[in-house]
């Protein structure tokens, strides 16, 4: 048996029936890349497109070359896992399970309050979440490859009969990249919402017009149902005394009550020395969505899908954020000058509102395109990184068993 699946291996391989473009390097892409290379070795060649600089998607860590020891988890702070499935896959991505410190925290009082969340937390190894998709694609062999600063701006069906790879354009129309099967890890090309940040149709509505494959339009149409609960973050540094206040504070995760701007305040230890300390704002929903268009200058989707961003709005909604944070008493005072920031980043996508794309639409066999993320039904929470992980192994597995199925 052994030697009749190596054979069908080698023959996959040979054919290049087995190579998989997955757009989206966080936890739900990388989890699926992880899992079909585990299945399928190099009889298949996968390649995972990101638009930033690194894995993680919205489970992302921001770096700075001025300062290469710091890391800031300026999106998911923690990964909260409600399943048995989903506490042994985090465990083998290296996730570190982590207690105490997080509750709400009162804006008018200043009042915390510690609260235990259901299941269990994790942070990436080291406390960088970012190391949690790096960590499911690292080991996996040659087979897997990443283009990070890759914004898939383009996507067409080869004119090759029904065994038509997908091509994949930049912004320049020129090819990234063919796969014969196209993985969706986040629902961005694939929902209105894109036209209203990069201005054009979403690039995998437009290919599915010359299609005509009615399973993959009712997965579009189900995709762009579903909304998005959005988050405006804004992080510093401090370090020395200024760091040591914060730390000194009872919590390391606060959702905020009471509070028309923001919705959340973390503070996380960075660094290679412990005095190091990364503060962590979010928006209120209400906040976000009031204030759109705003990205951040220093965001994958400006710095590489060109969106449009007025710096002065910018500055001027740090300012709000930070003001907000200092009417909040026991907090203590930003100083003028901080180690590094403040900075603003848009999440748009923080959250899903609405209903899961069902299992069965997350695979159109006919197109060729499956789907996978925290968009997508799985035993977890919609919008958790629990489901985006357990998706993408679910999707992947999926892919495993068509291909070995067509070989």
């Amino acid at each position: 048996m052994r030697l009749l699946l190596n054979a069908l291996l080698t023959t996959m391989a040979t054919s290049r029936v087995g190579r998989v473009g997955i757009i989206g390097g966080g936890v739900g892409g990388c989890s699926a890349a992880k899992t079909i290379s585990n299945a399928l070795g190099s009889a298949v060649e996968v390649t995972v497109y990101e638009i930033g600089r690194g894995p993680g998607g919205r489970a992302a860590t921001r770096r700075t070359r001025e300062f290469p020891t710091l890391h800031v988890n300026h999106g998911a702070p923690t990964a909260q896992i409600v399943t048995e499935e989903g506490r042994k896959a985090i465990e083998a991505a290296g996730g570190e399970e982590v207690k105490g410190g997080h509750g709400t925290l009162n804006s008018s009082t200043g009042e915390f309050q510690e609260e235990e969340e259901g299941g269990w937390l994790f942070v990436g190894e080291g406390g960088v979440m970012g190391n949690l998709a790096a960590s499911l694609i690292e080991g996996t062999g040659a087979n897997v490859k990443t283009k990070y600063n890759s914004m898939v701006r383009g996507l067409e069906r080869a004119a090759n009969g029904d065994d038509g790879s997908w091509i994949l354009r930049n912004g320049a129309g020129e090819i990234l990249g063919e796969a014969d099967w196209l993985v969706v890890a986040g629902s961005g090309v694939a929902h209105p919402r894109w036209t209203a940040t990069f201005g054009n149709e979403p690039p995998l509505v437009e290919a599915a017009k010359a299609l005509g494959d009615s399973q993959l339009d009712s997965s579009l149409k189900a995709i762009a149902s579903q909304t998005a609960s959005p988050v405006i973050a804004v992080f510093f540094v401090l370090s020395g005394s200024e760091a040591q206040r914060w730390l000194d504070l009872p919590f390391k995760v606060a959702k905020i009550e009471g509070n028309e701007v923001l919705g959340k305040v973390m503070i996380q230890r960075t660094g290679e020395e412990g005095y190091e300390v990364a503060v962590v704002l979010h928006s209120s929903r209400a906040f976000a969505e009031t204030n759109k268009g705003v990205y951040g200058s220093t965001s994958s989707a400006k710095r590489v899908g060109g969106a449009k961003s007025d710096k002065g709005k910018e500055d001027e909604l740090n300012a709000m954020m930070l003001e907000a944070l200092a009417e909040i008493p026991q907090i203590p005072e930003v100083p003028m000058t901080c180690k590094y920031g403040p900075v603003l980043h848009r999440w748009g996508n923080a959250f899903v509102v609405g209903e899961g794309l069902s299992r069965e639409n997350s695979m159109c066999r006919d197109a060729k395109v499956a789907f996978c993320g925290d968009y997508v039904e799985t035993d977890a929470p919609l919008s958790s990184i629990e489901c985006a992980l357990l998706a993408g192994k679910q999707t992947g597995e999926a892919i495993v068993k068509e291909i070995k199925g067509g070989a």
